[in-house]
């Protein structure tokens, strides 16, 4: 009885082996670490439910309106228009940011001469974008307003001096550039301003920077799928970094109406796409617009539902 018992023990681990081992062999097949995401047909429809504000339907094969900017452990990103391949819907060429090994603080792409604009009639910032499988499908969407941006004083010196100033009676309430000292070991460094454009470099901030500092723009984070697809991102989600420039404060009272967010709607002053350190971009982008839900239509067939 006891030997009977044995082999019955031995057949069960058996079993369970063999069991294990099916699975192994499944999932070495066609089981991935991660989930994998389905193909999701193209759907052109998918931003008729909205008007827009355009920025820029980018349906000029060439040269892009965009400045670029990266760290020196690679060569400089590139922005241009390009052919779709195959076309998207009604569109035929889209902007393309390509960035590669740029391992310090990465990469970015600025739209020239974007402000000021006033968007305070829509909702938020949309577009059509993909990365094609293999590439970096995660970056950032920056936004200033006069809070966080001052285009009227010119940019510090490197070398230092008195900050630039703005009149207390001014009302648009604009934030000042200051400058950032270099002489000497230890030097409080408070931001990192980009050589080439002499605009602040988002989140390089080594020390607190005073309440009425220009910098600390609004910022939303986005994942983009490998196929194109629409995408909105509302204004509440752009939102500033906790720092003693974070709007409101005591020298910076204005804000604008967007619920959750201090963001002036009615006088962004820039538009910068910001990629993380050691991306591998091929980031496609199409239809750049403010947008805005359409109205309803009116009820007219008179029935109870038109009350």
């Amino acid at each position: 009885m006891k030997l009977k018992r044995r082999w019955e023990a031995r057949l069960s681990r058996q079993r369970g082996l063999l069991l294990c081992l099916g699975c192994v062999a499944s999932c070495t097949l066609g089981c991935t670490a991660y989930p994998t995401l389905k193909s999701v047909p193209l759907d052109c429809t998918a931003d008729s439910a909205y008007q827009f504000l355009v920025i820029d339907n980018l349906e000029t094969v060439g040269p892009a309106q965009w400045f670029t900017s990266g760290d020196m452990t690679s060569a400089a990103p590139v922005a241009e228009v390009d052919a779709i391949p195959g076309g998207r819907c009604n569109s035929t060429a889209a902007l393309v940011l390509r960035s590669s090994h740029h391992n310090d603080w990465g990469s970015l792409f600025g739209f020239n001469n974007f402000g000021p604009r006033d968007a305070s009639a829509y909702e938020g910032l949309s577009f059509w974008s993909r990365a094609p499988t293999g590439t970096t499908p995660s970056f950032s969407l920056l936004l200033d307003d006069p809070n966080t941006s001052n285009p009227i004083a010119a940019v510090c010196d490197v070398d230092g001096g008195a900050p630039t100033s703005t009149p207390d009676s001014d009302p648009t309430q604009v934030c000042k550039n200051y400058c950032v000292p270099d002489a000497g070991v230890g030097a409080p460094s408070m931001t990192v301003y980009d050589p080439a454009t002499g605009m602040a470099i988002s989140g390089s901030t080594t020390a607190a920077p005073p309440p009425d500092s220009c910098g600390n723009g609004y910022a939303a984070t986005q994942v983009v799928a490998s196929d194109w697809r629409f995408y909105t991102i509302p204004f509440a989600r752009f939102q500033q970094g906790y720092m003693p420039n974070r709007v409101p404060n005591p020298v910076l009272k204005v804000t604008g109406a967007v619920p959750d967010t201090g963001l002036r709607t009615a006088a962004l002053m820039n538009f910068i796409i910001r990629l993380p350190k050691e991306a591998e971009a091929e980031l496609w982008i199409d239809n750049l617009a403010f947008y805005r839900k359409k109205a309803a239509a009116a009820d007219t067939d008179g029935g109870l539902d038109a009350r």
